[in-house]
């Protein structure tokens, strides 16, 4: 499945934006489902906005805007860029 969607995406079948958005649908996902299957609380209703944004910048920015940028950049860049991501921020 994972070798069919990069051909497509190699190919020029499918869009940086969709491939991004597609990513987080996945990821959100397998994430509520192991919250569900673990019976974690629900946290508190003053920590929901916090939640909110990080979600917003990591969850649906980063993968997005990195997918929209591979349209423009080679692999090699955009993996020299994401190696020093970690870097950038500690």
């Amino acid at each position: 499945m994972g070798r069919f969607a990069a051909r497509l995406a190699v190919l020029g079948g499918l869009d940086g934006g969709f491939v991004g958005i597609g990513r987080t649908a996945v990821a959100g996902t397998l994430a509520a489902l192991l919250l569900w299957l673990r019976s974690e609380p629900v946290p508190p209703r003053r920590l929901w906005s916090s939640i909110l944004w990080t979600g917003l910048g990591v969850v649906l920015g980063f993968p997005v805007f990195s997918s929209m940028a591979l349209n423009q950049l080679s692999a090699a860049h955009a993996s020299v860029i994401s190696g020093l991501l970690p870097a950038a921020t500690a």
